[in-house]
């Protein structure tokens, strides 16, 4: 939704002074409507500013423009939902930085366990080096 200048810096809690260097830099997305009136787009405040503040029924202007963005109860729902959703990411970002836990077994391993049987590997190893010597007489 499209707001003007003075309600995207309500929106974002910041001057209108910030929003229009931010605009000049590049760092803040515009547009222009067909009387040349600057507008932004609130998905833009959200991309730079993240979370949007409450705008209360004193700061709405009398065209109740602003109203739409945070006044109604299903934008106070996705601003929730958005709410919950970046903490779920920052929640799975810690998850992916953080090291596996090592398995625990429930019972303790027995030493026949732990160590692989001597006589299955000699005679693995003597399989190979049979293998070996009739390839080199051959």
């Amino acid at each position: 939704m499209l707001v003007h200048v003075q309600e995207a810096a309500k929106l974002a809690g910041k001057s209108r002074k910030t929003l229009y260097r931010h605009i000049a830099s590049g760092k803040l997305s515009v547009t222009r409507n067909s009387e040349g009136v600057t507008q932004v787009e609130t998905s833009e405040l959200l991309r730079v500013y993240g979370a949007l503040k409450e705008m209360t029924q004193n700061d709405t202007p009398e065209n109740d423009t602003a109203s739409c963005v945070t006044g109604d109860s299903s934008n106070r729902a996705i601003l929730k939902e958005l709410a919950a959703l970046r903490k779920e990411i920052a929640e799975l970002k810690e998850q992916l930085l953080l090291p596996a836990p090592m398995s625990q077994p429930d019972t303790p391993m027995t030493q026949q366990e732990i160590t692989p049987p001597v006589e299955e590997e000699e005679n693995s190893i003597r399989s190979i080096m049979d293998a070996l010597k009739a390839k080199q007489a051959s």
